[in-house]
């Protein structure tokens, strides 16, 4: 049960690194279109960053999700037999 519970923390750490990560890919790419709005169409460019900003909301919005679903499954005891990352309902 201590396992469960330490694996899942590191796996809360990764996702928190992760989305840091994205939240700094994020500020680059913003810093990226406003130096090259000047050269290429800024509409383009602005569309474009929605849309990334979008997929990178999505991305984080389902990983968000995951660990609920996750934290809710764990929190219903599963069996120590069944490892927590590969319990998938079989």
């Amino acid at each position: 049960m201590v396992r469960g519970r330490s694996r899942f923390l590191s796996f809360c750490l990764l996702l928190f690194l992760l989305g840091k990560f994205l939240t700094f890919l994020q500020r680059l790419f913003h810093l990226w279109f406003l130096l090259e709005g000047s050269f290429l169409g800024l509409r383009s460019l602005l569309r474009l960053r929605r849309a990334l900003e979008l997929l990178l909301g999505l991305f984080l919005g389902g990983e968000l999700i995951l660990l609920i679903v996750r934290h809710l499954l764990y929190s219903f005891r599963l069996p120590v037999r069944q490892s927590f990352w590969t319990w998938n309902g079989n």
